[in-house]
């Protein structure tokens, strides 16, 4: 299949879609998840042009995904923490946990939900790997397409 001038690789092979599928679906243990795929990456470029491609768009995803979410917990800490400083300057004044306090605790959906729709869209992936089909990721993708594929 060629999507933007480049030709993505696809296969009927069990064993490299598998590999493919797995280097995706370790996005369920984050950061060592982009390790593993590094890993198939490294393991598996010179023999499948597929699961090369597949596991190095996977690294590269969990790799951001981690450090976005990361980002996404710390602004969650430093607002929440923020919302406490109130109640620390005068506790006798907060009888009970103002409104703000609530919503610093509510506000934590913000990068659980982010880290969800990350492992759906990883989990994605791997469906369409294990299927043989030539995915890619947004914006990752076609990056790594021209990067990777382009070279030959």
């Amino acid at each position: 299949m060629e999507v933007t001038g480049v030709a993505v690789p696809t296969t009927d092979n069990r064993d490299e879609r598998l590999l493919a599928a797995l280097a995706h679906a370790l996005i369920l243990i984050n950061f060592v998840g982009a390790v593993g795929a590094a890993v198939i990456f490294a393991l598996n470029r010179e023999r499948s042009r597929y699961v090369a491609f597949q596991a190095a768009q996977a690294a590269v995803y969990q790799l951001a995904g981690f450090l976005l979410t990361v980002g996404c917990w710390v602004c969650w800490t430093v607002g929440y923490l923020g919302s406490l400083v109130p109640l620390m300057a005068d506790p006798s004044a907060y009888p009970e946990p103002p409104w703000f306090f609530w919503a610093g605790m509510a506000s934590m959906v913000l990068p659980l939900a982010f880290m969800g729709l990350l492992w759906l869209y990883g989990l994605w992936g791997a469906v369409q790997a294990f299927r043989g089909r030539p995915f890619r990721y947004l914006l990752i993708g076609p990056w790594l397409g021209h990067y990777l594929l382009d070279q030959g």
